[in-house]
């Protein structure tokens, strides 16, 4: 039987940290300790997010992680925890995103590679259009190689998710024209007779086979994107999900950024990342060619 690592002097991460090191010991298959370096994140916002050295462990062990765990046990982790696995099993996407080590399912955390202090998207965008436009175009090209390798896997998705403990359903987005207008009444808003009219025609090209979904991110926005060493990489998957491709893909021709980050995308950069995105995108999405 493995030996159960208690860790102690880390505050109230403490039982966290004890509940990871011994997720990873079980995957690992050896004794494994880690000791905080950096609380991300916590006592606010849905997770915890702790960046932790590993003292002990196999020799081939990063030189720190990140643990992930829900501040409120409503089972929402269970979802970035399957989409993950689901991604780390599809090599063509896997350094996209962070490798998922270990999880407790009582304890509700997962245990992810640490991809490092940033900058975060956002702050490249801050930073001015030198650094921001290829980081944006970068994020479209990602979004497009990875709904191209998801395309059509929603069973293989749905049969790790079924293995978890039940969560709270990822956002779904209504495709019915009524309920979107009752939507907008308790806002106070009243559409037009146009916009009831487009609304009919979005709701209808989201009307797909099975077939053409693909995972979706939901929230492809600037602070769940990193710049590495290798390139950009995604965060967040908690709301994940099979759905229309463009519910990610919309980001650059909707023309703004989403996440409160309110600033207008310029139109030549807005062309250059659907055009990263298509690219790459196409091989798996022929009927996006033209």
């Amino acid at each position: 039987m493995l030996r159960e690592v208690t860790v102690v002097d880390e505050g109230d991460c403490g039982e966290l940290i004890e509940a990871a090191s011994g997720a990873l010991s079980r995957a690992w298959g050896c004794a494994v300790s880690l000791r905080l370096q950096d609380p991300i994140r916590a006592g606010w916002g849905r997770h915890t997010l702790l960046r932790c050295f590993v003292v002990t462990g196999p020799t081939s062990a990063p030189s720190s992680v990140v643990v992930k765990a829900a501040v409120d046990p409503d089972g929402a982790i269970f979802n970035e925890w399957a989409a993950l696995q689901f991604v780390n099993a599809i090599p063509s996407i896997t350094p996209l995103v962070p490798d998922l080590y270990a999880g407790d399912v009582q304890s509700q955390l997962i245990v992810i590679e640490d991809l490092g202090a940033g900058p975060l998207l956002r702050r490249l965008i801050q930073a001015g259009p030198d650094l921001a436009t290829p980081a944006l175009i970068e994020s479209q090209r990602l979004l497009g190689r990875f709904h191209a390798a998801t395309r059509g896997r929603e069973a293989d998705h749905a049969e790790i998710r079924e293995l978890l403990p039940d969560g709270p359903p990822p956002p779904a987005i209504s495709l019915d024209v009524s309920s979107l207008i009752d939507t907008a009444a308790t806002w106070g808003l009243s559409p037009s007779e146009r916009v009831v009219t487009e609304l009919g025609w979005a709701t209808s090209a989201l009307r797909v086979e099975a077939s053409f979904s693909a995972l979706t991110f939901h929230d492809a926005c600037p602070p769940n994107r990193i710049s590495t060493h290798v390139g950009v990489r995604a965060l967040d998957l908690e709301m994940a999900a099979y759905r229309h491709p463009i519910i990610d893909g919309a980001y650059s021709p909707i023309g703004y950024l989403r996440c409160n980050d309110c600033q207008v995308i310029p139109a030549e950069v807005q062309a250059a990342m659907l055009d990263a995105y298509r690219d790459a995108l196409v091989p798996a999405y022929p009927e996006y060619t033209t």
